[in-house]
This record gives C-alpha cells, sequence and structure tokens, in this order.
C-alpha cells in the first residue's frame, strides 16, 4: 500500500490488522500508527516508513514481521511467538518491551539500529535478540537484558557511556546473557 501521489500518509490502525493468508510480502509504504494490535500469521508485513505502536505487535508461528524505520514503542510490546516467527528491526526503536517465545526471534540483522531507552522509556528485553550479518547495533539509556542478546561474527555493539542531557548515561543490567562469537565486538564509549 503506498500514498496516493506520492504522498507522505499515514495509516492508523485501531482495531486489528493481520496477515493471515499467502507467502508473499505486504508492505505498508509509509508511517503507521498502531493503536490496537498488528500481527503477522504468514508471509511477511512489512512497514517500511517506520511506526508508533502504542499496544501490541505480533509475528506468529510462520509470519514475519518487518519494520524499517524508527519504532516508537513506549509503553508497548513487539513480540515473536512460536518456531519461525520473527520480527525485524531495521532502525530506531525507542522505549517498550521487545519479546519472543516458542522458538521466535527479533532480528536487527542489517539494520545498523539503535535500542534507544533514554528518558523514562526504558527498553526490556525478554527475547532471544539476534544481532549480525555485519551489522552495528547502538544501545542508549536504560536497557534491560531478561534475555538473550546473541551477536554474530563481525558485528559491532556500541554502549554510548558518556553522558549528556540529550544522552544520558548508557546501562545494560537484568538477568540476561550477552553472547559474543568470535570476531564481534562490545565497545563502550
Amino acid at each position: 500500500i503506498q500514498p496516493l501521489n506520492a504522498g507522505t500518509g499515514l495509516f492508523t490502525n485501531t482495531g486489528t490488522l493481520a496477515k493471515t493468508a499467502g507467502a508473499g510480502t505486504s508492505i505498508f509504504d509509509f508511517p503507521g500508527a498502531n493503536a490496537g494490535k498488528i500481527l503477522a500469521q504468514t508471509g511477511t508485513l512489512s512497514f517500511t516508513g517506520g511506526v508508533t505502536n502504542g499496544t501490541a505487535m505480533e509475528a506468529t508461528a510462520g509470519g514475519n514481521l518487518t519494520i524499517g524505520g524508527p519504532v516508537h514503542n513506549i509503553g508497548a510490546v513487539i513480540t515473536a511467538v512460536g518456531a519461525g516467527a520473527v520480527v525485524t528491526l531495521a532502525g530506531t526503536v525507542f522505549g517498550g518491551t521487545l519479546t519472543a517465545s516458542g522458538g521466535g526471534v527479533i532480528d536487527t540483522a542489517g539494520s545498523n539500529g539503535t535500542l534507544d531507552g533514554v528518558g523514562q522509556h526504558p527498553i526490556t528485553l525478554t527475547a532471544p535478540i539476534q544481532v549480525g550479518n555485519d551489522t552495528a547495533l547502538t544501545l542508549l539509556g536504560a536497557i534491560v537484558n531478561d534475555g538473550t542478546i546473541n551477536v554474530a561474527a563481525g558485528t559491532t555493539i556500541t554502549s554510548l557511556l558518556i553522558g549528556s542531557q540529550a544522552s544520558p548515561l548508557t546501562t545494560l543490567e537484568g538477568t540476561g546473557v550477552v553472547n559474543l562469537a568470535p570476531g564481534s565486538a562490545l565497545y563502550s564509549n
């Protein structure tokens, strides 16, 4: 779906938007605002312009949810549930909870993105997070890792520890694990 006459457009969901049929990709080529539930049950549901998520976005077994652009996830949840369920985040994620269960995966591969938990909106990770394929991930603000962050070879994670008013100290806390593959790196500036 594209905006008419190459405008910017905005897709607003206040109910349930579900991709329930077809193995292909359904693309929303402009920003989205979610006040209901977005569900990818089969194939790929893609938001190329980013999303403001106020409630829940989910990929279930056999479904993929791809978000290219910023994700304003403050007070909301993005979930991958079941074997084969993948949520790919290709931009900055601001706040909220990223979670997975039953073999689902949250993936930042290819994004060179940022997990931004600055201010009153920490990011909570309760999922296995895959970071890799020669990408870089930046951590800002409060990141609570109660899951596992798997960092592939050739990948760099930068944790910005020099605080300022605009970007306070980064904290990575919680009961989770960070697995660094050979050739990967974790830097603190």
